[in-house]
């Protein structure tokens, strides 16, 4: 479980128990992702990313997400991340930033977008959704993004996909499905 005031709550199969950082890059975590059953990679605000082992392990910061892209203190806040492995990770935030990991190294991409994402989800690593502060889904298949507005609606929150044709967004009190 992550969230507020720097903390990280794992359950060792009897309690929750808190695991406290405080460091650079500490501070709200917004989203998680198991890398393995003792490791999880957390993301939040000012691009914060931490590895965290509940074997006991250190808490590290991951220096290569942490950076920010132009080189000085500007850290966009990171809202969602998700991968289908622990070598191919994708992590979404603040003003249409969009990174990607693969095999153990960050990498900014450019998807041209300027709004807050929210939320990403797929079958493959290779097709996925994203959806944020926009009124339009969009689609990542091989390298090439598209978007695609849906009138009425003015922001998604959610995506959940199971396969390439069956994904649901949300938003605004209203669900959509993909087919």
């Amino acid at each position: 479980i992550v969230g507020e005031i720097d903390i990280v709550r794992h359950f060792d199969g009897v309690a929750l128990v808190n695991r406290y950082y405080s460091g650079p890059g500490g501070g709200t975590f917004t989203g998680a992702i198991a890398l393995a059953p003792n490791e999880l990679l957390t993301i939040g605000r000012g691009s914060a990313a931490l590895h965290y082992f509940s074997d006991g392990g250190v808490t590290t910061e991951d220096p290569l997400l942490s950076t920010a892209p132009d080189g000085g203190g500007i850290h966009p806040s990171l809202y969602a991340i998700w991968g289908t492995s622990e070598q191919d990770i994708w992590a979404v935030g603040q003003g249409g930033t969009v990174r990607h990991r693969l095999l153990g190294g960050w990498s900014e991409v450019d998807a041209s977008l300027t709004f807050d994402l929210y939320a990403l989800h797929g079958a493959t690593s290779d097709d996925f959704w994203v959806v944020g502060e926009s009124p339009e889904l969009v689609h990542y298949v091989s390298g090439i993004w598209t978007r695609y507005p849906i009138a009425g609606q003015t922001r998604f929150n959610a995506v959940w996909a199971s396969a390439t044709n069956d994904v649901w967004f949300g938003g605004n009190g209203l669900f959509f499905h993909w087919d």
